[in-house]
């Protein structure tokens, strides 16, 4: 800092000096054309001896000036003067001013005023910015220059205060609005550029690089064009020589690939041509995600078209009037109406099953998780048609709107009261069967029993001696009434269980006692045909809570059935173990076996195999239909595994006790491929 001094003559030939400035452009700049009026000043007063010296002096350079000055000294601070435009500027008196200390009007802390001269003396600065508080009370925001100066001989500090609040509101707000637009810009993904047509030159925003994938510092119009795809590029070089040679607008999108991930984005630019400068401003905005829902939407439009339009059943929206919105030809179609005419009817003018108050209600309580019902509309013609409904609702925007898809099921529901009508037919027929059944198997009971016991009696020479002729007659005539007995049995049993009036009769047995009790009756069987009748039972199998007739029917017709299709000198095994809470009971014989096409009809009632594998061997077909039937009632399952010239194996399970009947857990299920499990 350095000091200029001006030398004048007063008209007393007294030659003063004033001391002012520290090198500082500006303060410099004041003072010498303060100085510079001060020597007019002088020269006047010489001339004219009009007026002191010093008075017209301090008058023009101080007093009078209508910059806010004040004289400060150095060593205390006090502020010793102050000019009219600093009292009138603070609001206090002259004598007001000058008994105070510079810190007093400094409204800054001392660490806040301490910062700022430390900021100020790291840039060689002799300007400060401040807060000053005035009279009032009221804050100012002042930049004020400060210097030496010397007057009279006495070292001042000079506080040259420039009022800076509206600037400095100026300075925020434009701040503020830089923030926005900067924020706005990063939100909308748009960015600024400015071009200059005669240096080339070219400004960004910050924005614009983003948009780019761009890191490069000195950003080119060529460098963005490079990044542009190629065939827009004929589009973007018109699109800017019409803008700048015929005035027409420049709008136009593109598609570049971003330099950073190349990925490809769609931008969308507008520019403004500004002749008197001759530069170019414009905006680029990536409107990629815009474009792509743009996109979405336009299928979805085409999708619900092709839904609306080609749909099979008739789609019809209402509002929470229960006016038609919208629908579909399909349900014009359905209801006899033209499109024209559906548009101005209400719901209930169709539907005839509820009231107009049941409606509205339910297009009140209609939701989004939506509802299937069955209703009665009615056609133009009065024809009534039944249709089924799905219906949802949505509100869009303050308007609900009820989405109802309509299906005319007139002939289903037609089909379906055929088919009930048949279904109860036929209950009736085999009900009426099983009675008639029962009735002629009870009938035909009574003569076989006379005719089995006479041929018993007879085949003892109860009633004298006969000769073999004669044997062989009277054995058959009781082996086929025998037959004919148990045949007459099965189809009273079966018709029993198919009428529902079989009832099981559970008591707790040992299934080893049952196991063994069926190999004693049928070890005659095994012997005849030398076949070996073996019995495995587990050790720890003890005993259930079931039928034991029925479990005894059972297991004997899987076991002669077993001896029945196995060839002499075959074997037939019998196994019962444990399976978890249920007891499962195996018959396996190494006979002529079960084709994979003779499954499924294994178990039906009246059903023969293959006539060739079973002409040989006597049967009826009901055995294995009510062994089915018994263990299901029993909430069993049953199972085949078979092979043609190797045999099969015919396993059951029932639970050990009633209560714990959940056959799905021992394994026994749905018939498949791998276990032929028969339900």
């Amino acid at each position: 800092m350095f000091m200029k001094e001006k030398r004048v003559q007063s008209d007393q030939n007294e030659e003063r000096s004033f001391s002012f400035g520290n090198g500082d452009p500006m303060i410099d700049h004041i003072c010498n054309d303060h100085s510079h009026n001060l020597e007019k000043t002088i020269k006047h007063s010489q001339t004219k001896r009009a007026f002191s010296a010093n008075e017209d002096i301090y008058r023009f350079f101080f007093k009078e000036n209508n910059a806010v000055i004040l004289f400060v000294n150095p060593e205390s601070l006090d502020i010793v003067n102050a000019n009219t435009a600093a009292c009138k500027y603070y609001g206090w008196t002259l004598e007001e001013i000058t008994g105070k200390k510079i810190y007093q009007i400094n409204a800054l802390s001392d660490e806040e005023t301490e910062l700022e001269i430390k900021r100020a003396t790291e840039k060689r600065k002799n300007c400060f910015s401040f807060k000053h508080r005035l009279a009032n009370g009221e804050i100012k925001n002042v930049e004020v220059y400060i210097g030496p100066i010397v007057i009279n001989s006495q070292d001042l500090l000079y506080y040259i205060v420039h009022d800076i609040t509206e600037h400095k509101l100026i300075e925020e707000d434009l701040r503020r609005k830089e923030m926005r637009l900067r924020t706005a810009q990063r939100a909308g993904y748009i960015g600024t550029w400015e071009l200059d047509l005669k240096s080339g030159k070219m400004d960004f925003s910050e924005e614009i690089r983003k948009l780019y994938g761009l890191e490069d510092k000195q950003l080119t119009f060529k460098r963005l064009e490079e990044l542009m795809l190629s065939e827009y590029r004929p589009t973007q070089d018109k699109a800017l020589r019409d803008l700048v040679e015929k005035n027409l607008p420049y709008d136009i999108q593109f598609r570049i690939k971003r330099q950073s991930d190349g990925s490809i984005r769609v931008i969308h630019a507008v520019a403004e041509y500004y002749s008197e400068r001759n530069i170019v401003v414009g905006m680029l905005q990536d409107i990629t995600e815009y474009k792509q829902s743009e996109e979405a939407l336009a299928e979805e439009v085409s999708w619900r078209r092709i839904l609306m339009e080609q749909s099979r059943d008739g789609i019809v929206i209402l509002d929470q009037d229960g006016k038609v919105f919208e629908s579909n030809p399909r349900y014009a179609e359905m209801l006899g109406y033209s499109p024209e005419e559906i548009q101005n009817l209400h719901v209930w003018d169709w539907d005839t099953h509820y009231t107009r108050e049941q409606l509205l209600e339910m297009l009140r309580l209609a939701d989004n998780k939506g509802i299937l019902h069955e209703t009665r509309q009615r056609r133009k013609d009065g024809t009534l048609i039944d249709v089924e409904i799905n219906a949802n609702a949505a509100t869009f925007g303050n308007r609900k709107l009820s989405f109802c898809v309509c299906r005319d099921i007139t002939e289903r529901k037609k089909a379906e009261e055929e088919l009930l009508n048949a279904k109860l037919a036929a209950e009736d027929a085999s009900k009426s069967k099983g009675e008639f059944l029962a009735t002629m198997s009870h009938e035909l009971r009574t003569p076989l029993n006379s005719i089995i016991g006479f041929s018993d009696i007879l085949l003892e020479e109860m009633f004298g001696s006969l000769n073999e002729k004669q044997k062989s007659c009277i054995n058959n005539i009781s082996k086929g009434g025998k037959h004919l007995l148990n045949l007459i049995n099965n189809i009273l049993d079966l018709s029993k269980v198919e009428a529902g009036k079989m009832e099981l009769d559970y008591e707790r047995f040992y299934i080893s006692d049952v196991v063994n009790e069926i190999k004693t009756t049928i070890l005659p069987l095994a012997l005849k045909k030398e076949i070996f009748l073996d019995v495995k039972i587990e050790p720890e199998l003890g005993m259930i809570c079931a039928d034991k007739t029925r479990f005894r029917q059972i297991l004997y017709n899987l076991t002669s059935n077993a001896i029945k299709f196995t060839p002499e000198k075959g074997d037939v095994t019998i196994e019962a173990r444990c399976f978890g809470k249920y007891a499962q009971v195996s018959v396996k014989d190494t006979g002529i076996g079960i084709s994979k096409n003779d499954m499924d009809k294994l178990f039906q009632p009246f059903k023969q195999l293959n006539p060739y594998l079973t002409r040989e061997q006597e049967g009826t077909g009901l055995g294995l239909a009510l062994v089915k039937k018994f263990i299901e009632m029993h909430e069993g399952r049953i199972r085949v595994e078979s092979k043609i010239g190797e045999g099969s194996i015919f396993t059951f399970v029932i639970p050990f006790d009633r209560k714990d009947m959940d056959p799905d857990e021992c394994g026994a299920g749905k018939k498949d491929e791998k276990t032929n499990y028969i339900n």
